[in-house]
């Protein structure tokens, strides 16, 4: 069985927008389940779990419609902030179990290239540029997708996923936007993150 993690929302998020609570001043939060420590941006909004959770069951339902695959989606949401219409950081997890789900590098390919042939089979007239990597933050190696849209009204969509495995558990910070200084702010914050 194949997991699709909460990035397949990126393609919703390209058309609609989630509905955020008030702005907040930059926060240092702590996830005891990965002991991971962030520092979220100023300005940055908390968006509502209800709301996230809508709009990734559409981008669910999207993957399905365009592709035929029946994504399973088992994570949970740990945090979502947002500046503006499409810059969006969100970090979520959910299992996985090598002995049960497989090869987590080969899940890993599948997951990219279902995104890739989503967004290139939804806007077939439109510049899709896509990569898959390795990048290292705070000593450990994530698995990293980029995928960048050029779409025909002049708007640049660029989506970022890192992942990686913590024994049963897939671990994944999604990075989205359209202003390349936020883009710029956000991924600072991750990079400059940390796990004990």
């Amino acid at each position: 069985m194949k997991l699709i993690s909460i990035f397949t929302c990126s393609i919703i998020l390209l058309f609609t927008s989630c509905k955020s609570e008030p702005k907040s001043p930059p926060q240092t939060l702590f996830n005891k389940d990965f002991n991971w420590t962030i520092t979220i941006p100023k300005n940055y909004t908390s968006v509502n779990s209800k709301e996230w959770k809508k709009k990734q069951q559409q981008g669910v339902e999207t993957i399905e419609e365009i592709n035929g695959a029946t994504p399973v989606n088992m994570a949970e949401v740990i945090f979502v902030f947002k500046k503006g219409e499409n810059n969006y950081l969100e970090a979520n997890h959910q299992p996985f179990d090598t002995l049960v789900d497989g090869s987590y590098a080969e899940s890993v390919e599948y997951v990219n290239e279902i995104l890739y042939d989503s967004f290139s089979k939804s806007m077939p007239n439109t510049r899709i540029d896509h990569k898959a990597s390795k990048e290292m933050v705070s000593g450990l190696e994530f698995y990293t997708y980029r995928i960048s849209v050029n779409m025909p009204n002049g708007i640049h969509f660029t989506s970022k996923m890192y992942s990686r495995l913590f024994d049963k558990e897939e671990f994944t910070v999604n990075i989205m936007y359209t202003d390349k200084k936020e883009g710029k702010i956000m991924m600072d914050a991750w990079k400059n993150s940390t796990f004990k």
